[in-house]
């Protein structure tokens, strides 16, 4: 009879004829065979079982050799020994064999059988007799993939007969022998709940109640820690009968079988808003064709986690063979949760005995999806790290459901959808105030209310906090929360009951690369809504690409948002985090001037592209290279999405000194633009507080220029010709101080254009030639032609028809040899208005009207085009075509709404009256009429508007084409 020894070092013998001694692989191959029970085991077994994944050219040689050897030395005179059978081979049934592993599980059933009969005694025995089988390690001594598997095997059934035997020792009453035999298991196993269990049956049995107790609390503290898990319902079950004293009996496997796991955490009860997302994840999981995975991802503090357990109670019906649920760590203080750990806590919470959980991932996740193949099981993986994270979690049956929650949009290979979490809608935030702290008292103070949760950034955790605080102070108004909410520069209000928003956010903070963290840091300085990321390449010193993946890994861990390409901005409490956040080095004093330098470099380049010819040597320069433009259309896109971020900008740089003369330079070339629209207006306050910080800081060159730029955005934004005049004579005398010729030149430009809004016919001629002659000295065309053409503009309204054509002529002239297309279109309709005013409705005054429009439509120049449009409304509309005076006048007031030039509104309100007049239409024209004088009121009169008004005619004859 072969005899073969596998628990310790190997021992293979043949009785009567002694030991044998075989190679190490021989005794794989035999051990192989015999393990195989009479089943034949292939070649391709016995290489893997042997090499793996590294197997020599020459393997399947070597095991025949092997099986060759076996033969001569485990057969008898005329036996065969080993069969070879189908590319495999088999241990003969003439081959007696006697294998230490049948006597353990001989003694083991031995054991069982007298433990189903209450002999305590003789099962101590069995299994003592079963555990004396062991020898030392399993296979010692030898190795390769099919030992180590076997030997994790081994080593679970020996646990498993240490367990039957700390069993029956607690049902024999020897309590202290199974706490001794615990202690060293727990060590070893600490995510193993059966020897907790036991340990607490054991130490509750003999009268150590507050020790068993502990015990509990000690495992739920590492469980939650380690793994994210609250301890399954046997450990909960057995705990809640310790504290009632009651009587523990042994916990057994078929009490452990008698439920599926129900893992879900309690349904919130305040569950607000996010009905359309529950609905549809219900549908897409129960509609599913095959595996159900479904991620929530979105920053901390939406309610990832309580949408999936609302998600997971709605759906539990519908998968009765249980819910797993585990908190992965994916953010937080806690390293990310081990899924191989998860795994045992899974198979065990499945039912799957100690003893047949493998070691290692991949075999458990195989094990799982086994497990799982033919169940209905749903499993909400919360708080997920990444894909590596939840990819061996993943089940494989059809009929199971994956609901998955991470700050991190989590791709899997099994594919699935991605939700991303919004904030809450006002509506919906309003109704969880309501609901945590009373209808009545949120519509007491509705308009609280709503700046509250305005103030919470809608972000739910923050108005649960909120809430949650109000609701345990009933004497306190909600208005008294929002002014401390105003008043405070950091998270500390958003705190109630242990809870805080500041310790969600750190979470995430804590899991960056520390190049993220540095630019989350940096990127928060600015106050504007949102960041470019060219604008954030300038901040952080990285080229646009970099600037871009480290923005997009902030999008992805949650800490950044982009409403679209390349733009990046965050949620306010999350800048309020971020700037809270401590700057020992003072890194975060770059970024102010990183932006003023790449603000300014990149409005230098548009208004070299806007404005050709205008000369800005005397402005200051950037180290940072800017954005280029290619053309018109371009710089006005550029504007049109900047106008907010530059305006946060100025908000905040009054009161940084070395900043100051920077600021206005850029300002002046902002607000002189011509394109600059709504934030011209919006310009005046931060201008205003501009030209203080100068008057504070002693410099009255800068405090020139601002005050110059002050005046200009007074003009162009609010028309306010006397604020504008008194401002510029203030403004003129400090730059003479400092013979700042080039925007002296401007400054009498502008008094020019203050005095034609005041009604100044001569003055304002006066300075436009005062710019021309200094613009003539400077070498400035662009001034040049800018004074030229105010002069016509001006000229026209005093009736000066004669001097206007030779100015307009001359400002045309001048703007096609610079290039400057806006110019030209200017220039044009002034032009064309001037002929008409001489000449009447003729042809050229026409053409000229028409090819302004056209040149300022093309260049997508919205104030030139409205002017161009007044231009051409006013010949019409001399020349009695009414109708088409007024489609042209609609079209103006469009385009100067667009740019925000509001008194050239005035003069398109009421050219459209006189047409609608002469239509017959006097009911709509007074309106019209009412809203032009309304509008004239409030910009302080316009002297000038109804100058040289066109008269209609009875008997309109329209224009030739």
């Amino acid at each position: 009879m072969l005899r073969l020894s596998l628990l310790g070092p190997v021992e293979v013998s043949i009785d009567g004829g002694g030991r044998l001694s075989l190679q190490p692989k021989q005794q794989v191959v035999l051990a192989m065979l015999v393990v195989g029970r009479g089943r034949a085991v292939s070649v391709e077994e016995l290489v893997g079982g042997i090499w793996e994944g590294n197997a020599p050219t020459s393997a399947v040689g070597a095991v025949r050799n092997n099986v060759w050897s076996l033969r001569k030395a485990i057969a008898g005179p005329g036996e065969t020994g080993i069969e070879s059978l189908n590319r495999g081979y088999r241990l003969s049934d003439a081959v007696g064999v006697w294998v230490d592993l049948d006597e353990v599980e001989r003694w083991g059933a031995v054991a069982e059988a007298a433990r189903g009969e209450r002999r305590w005694e003789a099962a101590s025995e069995a299994v003592e007799a079963a555990l004396g089988m062991w020898r030392g390690d399993p296979f010692g001594g030898l190795a390769g993939p099919w030992v180590s598997g076997e030997r994790a095997r081994l080593r679970e059934l020996r646990t498993g007969l240490l367990v039957s035997g700390i069993e029956i020792a607690i049902e024999r009453g020897d309590n202290q022998r199974a706490i001794n035999e615990l202690q060293p298991l727990l060590r070893d196993e600490p995510h193993n709940e059966r020897f907790p269990a036991l340990l607490m049956t054991a130490l509750h049995r003999g009268g150590r109640r507050t020790d068993a107790l502990n015990v509990f609390l000690d495992v739920r503290r590492r469980m939650i820690g380690e793994l994210g898990l609250e301890p399954g319902h046997e450990l909960t079950d057995l705990h809640r009968r310790i504290l009632a004293d009651e009587v523990t009996s042994v916990p057994t496997r078929a009490a452990r079988q008698s439920q599926a796991p129900a893992q879900l955490p309690p349904d919130a009860v305040d569950f607000t808003g996010r009905q359309a997302t529950v609905t549809r994840l219900v549908e897409d999981i129960l509609g599913a064709e095959s595996t159900a995975i479904e991620t929530i991802s979105g920053m901390g503090g939406l309610g990832k986690t309580t949408l999936a357990v609302r998600v997971g109670h709605q759906l539990a019906e519908q998968f009765p063979d249980g819910q797993l649920f585990v908190d992965l760590h994916g953010a937080g203080g806690l390293p990310p949760a081990d899924p191989e750990l998860v795994l045992g806590e899974f198979l065990r919470a499945l039912d799957v005995t100690e003893s047949d959980i493998p070691a290692g991932l991949a075999q458990r996740s195989a094990l799982y999806r086994s497990v799982l193949d033919e169940r209905r099981v749903l499993i909400i993986l919360d708080n997920a790290a990444n894909s590596t994270q939840v990819s061996a979690l993943l089940p494989g049956s059809r009929h199971c459901a994956t609901l998955i929650t991470s700050r991190r949009p989590i791709t899997t290979f099994a594919g699935g959808r991605i939700d991303h979490l919004a904030m809450f809608e006002e509506s919906e935030a309003i109704e969880l105030i309501g609901r945590i702290v009373g209808r009545d008292r949120v519509a007491d103070e509705a308009e609280a209310v709503a700046r509250l949760v305005e103030l919470c950034g809608y972000l739910p955790l923050a108005i649960r906090i909120m809430a949650a605080r109000l609701a345990s102070r009933p004497t306190w108004t909600i208005a008294s929360e929002v002014e401390r909410l105003i008043a405070s520069d950091d998270l500390a209000p958003f705190s109630s009951d242990g809870r805080t928003v500041d310790a969600v956010f750190q979470a995430g903070y804590t899991g960056l690369a520390p190049e993220e963290a540095r630019a989350f840091e940096l990127l928060s300085v600015l106050d504007g809504p949102d960041i470019p990321v060219a604008m954030a390449a300038a901040i952080l010193g990285t080229a646009v690409d970099d600037a871009e993946q480290l923005c997009e890994s902030l999008v992805d861990a949650g800490m950044l948002q982009s409403p679209q390409r390349e733009r990046y901005r965050y949620h306010d409490l999350l800048r309020t985090f971020a700037r809270n956040l401590p700057d020992p080095e003072g890194a975060r004093a770059v970024v102010l001037p990183r932006a003023v330098d790449f603000y300014l470099a990149t409005v230098r380049n548009l208004t070299a592209t806007r404005n050709p010819g205008m000369g800005l040597d005397h402005l200051a320069t950037a180290t940072h290279p800017g954005i280029t433009f290619a053309d018109d259309i371009e710089t006005g896109m550029w504007l049109d999405a900047e106008q907010s971020n530059l305006l946060a900008l100025y908000r905040g740089i009054v009161c940084h000194t070395e900043l100051l003369a920077t600021s206005v330079d850029m300002a002046m070339l902002i607000v002189g633009t011509m394109h600059a629209g709504e934030m011209v207006p919006q310009l005046v306050d931060p201008l205003t507080a501009l030209v203080a910080a100068t008057v504070a800081a002693g410099d009255r060159m800068a405090e020139g220029r601002a005050r110059t730029t002050l005046a200009l955005a007074k003009l162009l934004g609010l028309s306010e010709g006397v604020a504008a005049y008194l401002e510029l004579h203030s403004s003129l005398d400090l730059l003479r101080e400092h013979d700042d010729l080039p925007v002296i030149a401007q400054t009498e430009l502008l008094m020019g254009t203050a005095a034609t809004v005041g009604g100044f016919v001569n003055i304002a001629i006066a300075h436009f030639h005062t710019t021309i002659t200094l613009a003539e000295q400077l070498g400035d065309r662009w001034q040049q032609a800018i004074g030229w053409t105010s002069t016509a503009r001006t000229a026209c309204y005093g009736g000066l028809a004669d001097q206007a054509i030779e100015a307009a002529e001359r400002g045309l002239v001048l703007s096609r040899e610079i290039g400057a297309r806006g110019m030209e279109s200017w220039a044009l309709g002034e032009l064309g208005w001037a002929l008409s005013l001489r000449d009447g409705p003729t042809e050229p005054a026409f053409a000229a009207c028409r090819e302004a429009v056209d040149i300022a439509r093309a260049a997508h120049r919205r104030l030139e085009e409205g002017w161009a449009l007044s231009r051409l409304a006013d010949v019409t509309l001399r020349s009695g075509d009414a109708a088409t005076a007024a489609r042209y006048a609609a079209d103006g007031m469009e385009a100067l709404e667009d740019a925000h030039e509001p008194g050239g509104q005035v003069r398109l309100l009421m050219i459209q009256a006189r047409a609608l007049i002469a239509l017959g239409h006097d009911a709509e024209a007074e309106a019209i009429l009412d809203i032009a004088s309304r509008m004239r009121e409030r910009l302080g009169g316009l002297p000038l508007v109804e100058a040289q008004l066109p008269e209609t005619r009875a008997n309109p004859t329209p224009p030739s084409a």
